[in-house]
């Protein structure tokens, strides 16, 4: 697991994006606003490193967002989605332990245990 701990405006998710990008995974966001926020990302990652998006659109209720893209000069295609907080919660069933990776994840806890005042975590340095 891959762990990136720095201030906001450090190009964190621009990380945790490519990460995610490369390995396969799903983006877990906190609010819609995260969601509009990722694809901005998304988009300027795709058009930098050389992908070709084949298809792009929003879920049904318009609030998560997925990509099907691949390399250029090559025939794979692979899948991004992002969702919110609130959309993993109501789908956690359908997930089928699909990889994620989380942006901001101390707004994502705060949205999950609301109304509590979270006011510290611990986590594990190594790699799991």
């Amino acid at each position: 697991m891959i762990k990136i701990l720095s201030s906001r405006g450090t190009g964190r998710s621009y990380q945790i994006a490519r990460y995610a990008i490369e390995n396969n995974c799903n983006i877990l966001v906190a609010y819609y606003s995260g969601v509009k926020y990722m694809r901005a990302i998304l988009d300027d990652i795709f058009k930098s490193d050389g992908y070709v998006i084949d298809k792009q659109d929003s879920s049904n209720d318009g609030y998560s967002y997925y990509y099907i893209f691949r390399r250029k000069f090559d025939t794979q295609l692979h899948t991004v989605k992002i969702y919110t907080a609130s959309d993993a919660i109501r789908f956690k069933e359908l997930s089928g332990a699909e990889n994620i990776v989380i942006d901001d994840a101390d707004r994502v806890l705060e949205y999950l245990f609301r109304p509590y005042k979270l006011k510290g975590i611990t986590m594990e340095v190594g790699n799991n």
